[in-house]
């Protein structure tokens, strides 16, 4: 699993927590089943782009507040330091993030593709 997929599932397990919502609930409030959250929870399953932004709307934090590590945000998702050298280092870290879940995943493919 990438730091990419692992963030968002430290990540999206804190913040539903924070929320004080249960798995069930969560999927309920996203219109998904309670088995797929716990997959996504247990990092067997990435969520599409449109399962994530149903999911940070319910949570009501920015959807980059899955991918940061929690000492680069505050609890409740919003920025502490909204300068623009921020911004900056913060479009590099989800870039490689990004890169390094499509490299991790596009060689996943071709591995189960070719045993």
């Amino acid at each position: 699993m990438t730091i990419f997929h692992q963030r968002l599932v430290k990540n999206l397990k804190y913040y539903r927590r924070l929320r004080g919502l249960s798995q069930s609930q969560l999927a309920a409030a996203c219109s998904l089943s309670a088995n797929y959250v716990g997959e996504i929870e247990m990092g067997r399953k990435f969520p599409s782009a449109d399962t994530m932004e149903r999911m940070v709307k319910v949570l009501e934090i920015q959807p980059e507040s899955l991918f940061l590590e929690m000492k680069e945000q505050n609890p409740l998702g919003g920025f502490q330091n909204q300068n623009s050298a921020y911004a900056s280092q913060l479009s590099q870290a989800l870039i490689g993030y990004i890169n390094e879940s499509l490299g991790y995943y596009a060689g996943k493919k071709i591995e189960d593709e070719h045993p």
